[in-house]
């Protein structure tokens, strides 16, 4: 039998942004409005000049130098560059680790994904959000198709969640208070800017209380998954009930789960409608009074039980 194949390719928005294609097409609309100032003949045919190799470089740039892509064949990783086989390796429990590098320069500093495989770094940001939340997928169906799915319950700490969820959001609208008062002052005379302030300040708070609202209401203190059922709080959920998940990949950029305050599960019947969301703390752990448990051991139970009863998942 062969084995399958999944192919991962660089996502063309990251292409995009790796040949500065928006600076290039300014520079392009820049010298074509050069014409109306001066002599629109001479300058029009030496734009034409530039633009085309700026045209012919991108477009090699485009399809030769950046057609990075990641192909998964059976268990075994291969990783292509210029249409050409760089890297070669088995795909294992403990060889392969996903996780944040800072780029940029001193004033300025951004992370991107990175996959680490044997020490040999690939840049799986290039494969844009929806390509890493499916890559991450095949190697787990990889990693967990001969596991077992052991029974494990996890303690969220909802009341000690709701307190600090509460005092952030009580420091947020304070904060907040300072660049409204100031931009009443500055624009004391300008009625409608004030109104403007004032909305967009309300807005927030509105936004910060609905949130913390929902977290409130949705937020489980119990958890617990075993080999054919996920119970919440009160509510048993068998595998044979269960059309899909939906939950929060743990490669989900921090900066998201700050706006939001929180990852959720989403368990739909097989009739398709939802029928729960959980809700969770960015940064709470769960607590077991015999073991501390996390986020990672949860979702990592997550995976398993849908790959072991073939129940379909989305990571979002």
């Amino acid at each position: 039998m062969g084995k399958k194949e999944q192919v991962f390719k660089m996502s063309w928005i990251e292409k995009l942004k790796l040949l500065g294609i928006i600076p290039s097409i300014y520079a392009m609309m820049m010298l074509l409005n050069v014409p109306l100032l001066t002599n629109y003949r001479v300058i029009l045919v030496v734009s034409l000049i530039v633009m085309f190799p700026i045209t012919v470089f991108l477009l090699y740039q485009l399809i030769f130098i950046y057609n990075k892509k990641i192909v998964i064949l059976g268990n075994t990783l291969i990783y292509y560059k210029k249409r050409k086989e760089c890297y070669r390796a088995e795909i294992g429990r403990h060889n392969i680790k996903i996780y944040d590098k800072e780029k940029g320069t001193s004033k300025q500093r951004y992370r991107i994904k990175y996959l680490s495989i044997n020490d040999y770094e690939i840049p799986i940001y290039l494969l844009g959000t929806k390509g890493m939340l499916n890559f991450e997928k095949a190697i787990y169906e990889i990693w967990y198709k001969k596991s077992k799915v052991r029974d494990k319950a996890f303690k969220i700490q909802k009341k000690e969640l709701i307190v600090k969820k509460r005092k952030e959001i009580f420091i947020s609208c304070v904060f907040n208070m300072i660049p409204l008062i100031v931009g009443i002052i500055v624009f004391s005379s300008n009625t409608y800017m004030i109104i403007l302030f004032i909305i967009i300040y309300l807005l927030l708070l509105i936004f910060k209380i609905v949130f913390f609202i929902r977290m409130k209401l949705y937020t489980p203190e119990n958890i617990r998954i075993s080999a054919d059922i996920i119970s919440i709080d009160n509510t048993e959920y068998s595998k044979y009930d269960i059309q899909k998940l939906m939950f929060t990949s743990l490669q989900t950029q921090s900066e998201k789960l700050k706006l939001f305050g929180y990852r959720t599960l989403k368990i739909f019947e097989n009739d398709g409608r939802r029928i729960y969301t959980l809700i969770l703390s960015s940064d709470l752990e769960f607590k077991n009074f015999r073991i501390n448990e996390n986020y990672e051991s949860l979702y990592e139970e997550i995976i398993k039980f849908c790959i072991v009863n073939e129940i379909e998942y989305e990571l979002v």
